[in-house]
Parts: structure tokens; C-alpha cells; sequence
């Protein structure tokens, strides 16, 4: 039941233009991006390096500014467009209604991972970076995306307004993305220790 509540979710998402529009416009940015900085670092000894780190920091940042709008009305905009009780009254219990939508959500944010593949892949064929630091770059992105979506249906589920859950979803996002470099550099500034040697 599960897959059923992730299959029809994902149909309802991309019936809607919205989605191949916000893809075109990554895919296009990603290409400027890609172009822009093999030009630039043509002559470096390892051009593919610092293409592909730029490309997955891209990847990363559109991550945590897209995926909150996407996650975080999951439940709560069903609730609102009057769908959530039907579903309720079936079969579909609550875990595999939320596991259905989470499931969902992180396919649609591993969307934007799968079409910076070609550019990810012209990265390494120029050189510079290794294979198995992008396999395990790609695993830690698709994870941090899997996670960025959990807090969006989590916060649909637990706030009444769409609008609330998607704002507390940028806002821990944020926290948790920027907030920990703050709190981490203050912290550092604050353990120092002046240290005299003679």
C-alpha cells in the first residue's frame, strides 16, 4: 500500500508543468555552470576536480532550496484539498501513508541528481577526480536529500497550513545547514587557548 500511495503521488506531481519547468531551468544553469568553469580552468591540472565539486555543491544548495517547497505540503496540502480523509478511510495505515510520501518526495529531489549525471560524468572524463569520491559524494547527496524531505512531510504532517510547514521547513533546513557552521565556528572561537612557548 505503500507504493501505491507513492505511485499515485508521484503521478499528481508530475501531471503539473511546474516540475519539468524548475528541471529545465537546473538543467540549463547546470550547463552555464559546467561551460563557464571548464573554460575557466582549462589550463589548471585538474580541471574535472573542480568542476565536479561545484556541480555537487550546486546539486546540494538547489537541493536544500527546492525540496522543502516540494515535501513540505505533503500531507497537510492533502488535508487542505479535502484528499486526505478518503485516503484515511482506507486500508493505508498512517506509517505506510507517510513512508508512501517521503518515498515520493525523495524521488522527485533525486530528479535534479539524475539529470546532473552527464555533467557529474564529464567532470570525471576530464580528470582529477576519482571514481570512488563520486560514488560516495552522489550516496551522501541522496541521503542528505532523503533527509531534507523527511523533515518537509514531517512538518506537513504535524502543522494544519501548508504555507507554516513549508516556511518551518526552510527554517530548519537553514538551521541545520548554516546555523551548525555558526554555532561550530563561535564554538571554536571560543575554546581557543593562547599557548606560550619558550
Amino acid at each position: 500500500r505503500m507504493w501505491t500511495v507513492t505511485s499515485l503521488e508521484l503521478q499528481q506531481r508530475m501531471r503539473g508543468a511546474a516540475w519539468y519547468a524548475l528541471l529545465a531551468v537546473f538543467v540549463v544553469v547546470v550547463l552555464l555552470v559546467t561551460v563557464f568553469t571548464t573554460i575557466a580552468t582549462w589550463e589548471s591540472d585538474a580541471p574535472g576536480a573542480v568542476l565536479y565539486s561545484l556541480i555537487v555543491y550546486f546539486v546540494l544548495l538547489l537541493g536544500t532550496l527546492v525540496v522543502p517547497a516540494l515535501s513540505g505540503n505533503a500531507i497537510n496540502g492533502d488535508r487542505e484539498a479535502g484528499t486526505l480523509a478518503t485516503t484515511q478511510v482506507t486500508l493505508v495505515t498512517t506509517t505506510q501513508l507517510v513512508l508512501g510520501k517521503l518515498l515520493a518526495a525523495w524521488i522527485t529531489a533525486l530528479g535534479f541528481l539524475v539529470a546532473a549525471l552527464p555533467f557529474l560524468l564529464f567532470a570525471l572524463v576530464l580528470g582529477g577526480a576519482s571514481v570512488a569520491t563520486a560514488v560516495v559524494s552522489l550516496l551522501v547527496l541522496s541521503l542528505q536529500l532523503a533527509v531534507v524531505s523527511a523533515i518537509g512531510v514531517g512538518l506537513s504532517g504535524l502543522m494544519r497550513r501548508p504555507l507554516f510547514s513549508v516556511v518551518s521547513s526552510y527554517l530548519v533546513v537553514a538551521l541545520l545547514s548554516i546555523g551548525t557552521l555558526i554555532v561550530f565556528s563561535l564554538g571554536g572561537m571560543v575554546a581557543q587557548e593562547r599557548v606560550t612557548q619558550r
